[in-house]
C-alpha cells in the first residue's frame, strides 16, 4: 500500500521520535522520511527530499522556535507542521495557530491525538486537541493589545 504522507519528525527525544515513526507507518501507512533532531536538520532535509507533514516536539526547543517555524513556513509553503508539546497553554496555542501551524498535539495524548492529527491536516484542516479548543477560543476572542474601547466599553 501506497503511504499516503511523507513525514519528517523533529525534535531531541529519539525514543519518542521512533515510537511516533513506527505507529506513523504501521497505522497510517506514512513514510517517515527522517528522524532529526532539530529546524535546521529539518530544513536541510526538506532542501534533499520533500515532505506532506513536519511533526516537531517542542519540549525542550530553543526558544525562538517560532523563527524557525516561520523559516519553515516561507521556505516550504505546502509544508504541513504539527507541533507537539507536553504543556501547551491556550494562549501559546493561540499563537501558534496564528502563526500557521496546522495541528497540536499535546505529548502525553499523541497515542490517541495523532492519528486525529494526521487525517485532519491531511485533508486540509487545522487539528486543535479538544481539551484546548475552548481555551483557544476564549484568547482569541480577547482584545488584541492597542485596540481602545470606547466610552460605553465596545470596540
Amino acid at each position: 500500500m501506497k503511504p499516503h504522507a511523507d513525514v519528517i519528525l523533529v525534535g531531541g527525544h529519539a525514543i519518542l521520535l521512533g515510537a511516533i515513526a513506527a505507529r506513523l507507518e504501521y497505522e497510517h501507512h506514512c513514510n517517515v522520511v527522517e528522524l532529526v533532531a532539530t529546524p535546521e536538520q529539518a530544513r536541510e532535509s526538506l532542501r534533499r527530499r520533500s515532505a506532506d507533514i513536519l511533526i516537531m516536539d517542542i519540549d525542550g526547543a530553543d526558544t525562538d522556535f517560532l523563527n524557525d517555524l516561520n523559516e519553515l513556513r516561507t521556505t516550504f509553503p505546502g509544508l504541513c507542521i504539527v507541533l507537539m508539546g507536553s504543556s501547551i497553554e491556550a494562549r501559546q496555542a493561540a499563537a501558534l495557530l496564528d502563526a500557521d501551524i496546522q495541528g497540536l498535539v499535546v505529548r502525553e495524548q499523541w497515542t490517541r491525538e495523532i492519528s486525529d492529527a494526521i487525517r485532519t491536516v491531511l485533508s486540509g484542516r487545522t487539528y486543535i486537541p479538544p481539551p484546548l479548543q475552548a481555551g483557544i477560543a476564549a484568547v482569541q476572542r480577547e482584545p488584541k493589545r492597542g485596540d481602545r474601547a470606547g466610552p460605553d466599553g465596545a470596540m
